[in-house]
């Protein structure tokens, strides 16, 4: 039958073929709209996700200074500016040059967890990644003075070391809205 239908409980309802399609078909009909459904959405996602790290990326190329926060031994948050990283191994692996004498430094040997941060003033977006902080000896400082700014020529460390900060998660803020992802959730990583 066609057209509308009363059932016993007073809802309408309509029948839009003559042929009565066997439930099994009625149901493989449902999960195949589901599951095109859900596969859209995680394209939708995917796509998202790379976005993410295209945008994180960029900002991590044209910022010139950085912050890193680590936590003290009393777990209070100690925060440095310091210039953009003098190599960037992978996007999920950025050097930083700091004074192993340094707050940071010690704070890094009790607590490895902490996070860094650049942004575009001018564009109000910002980077924030949350990871792990390692410290590198620098065994062969000519090789790497090559790498440093100006600036950091002339901070003459005496200790002079690198950090280097494993990225964990990312977290941009662009276009008033705020996107993050843990990096495990990434397929190119």
């Amino acid at each position: 039958m066609n057209g509308p239908c009363t059932m016993n409980n007073g809802n309408r309802v309509f029948f839009m073929f003559n042929y009565k399609f066997p439930p099994f078909f009625i149901i493989s009909l449902f999960l195949f709209a589901i599951s095109c459904y859900i596969l859209e959405k995680n394209v939708k996602v995917k796509h998202m996700d790379k976005q993410i790290i295209e945008h994180a990326k960029e900002l991590l190329a044209t910022c010139d200074s950085f912050l890193l926060s680590t936590n003290d031994r009393n777990g209070f948050p100690n925060t440095i500016v310091v210039s953009k990283p003098i190599i960037r191994a992978s996007f999920y692996n950025l050097k930083f040059y700091v004074n192993g004498n340094g707050q940071t430094v010690e704070n890094i040997l009790h607590n490895k967890k902490g996070n860094v941060c650049c942004f575009d003033e001018a564009r109000h977006e910002s980077v924030l990644l949350k990871g792990i902080f390692s410290v590198e000896d620098i065994e062969e400082f000519k090789l790497l003075k090559d790498r440093l700014n100006h600036y950091q020529k002339e901070l003459n460390h005496e200790n002079p070391v690198v950090l280097s900060f494993e990225v964990y998660t990312v977290k941009v803020h662009s276009q008033t809205k705020t996107f993050w992802k843990d990096v495990d959730d990434f397929d190119d990583h």
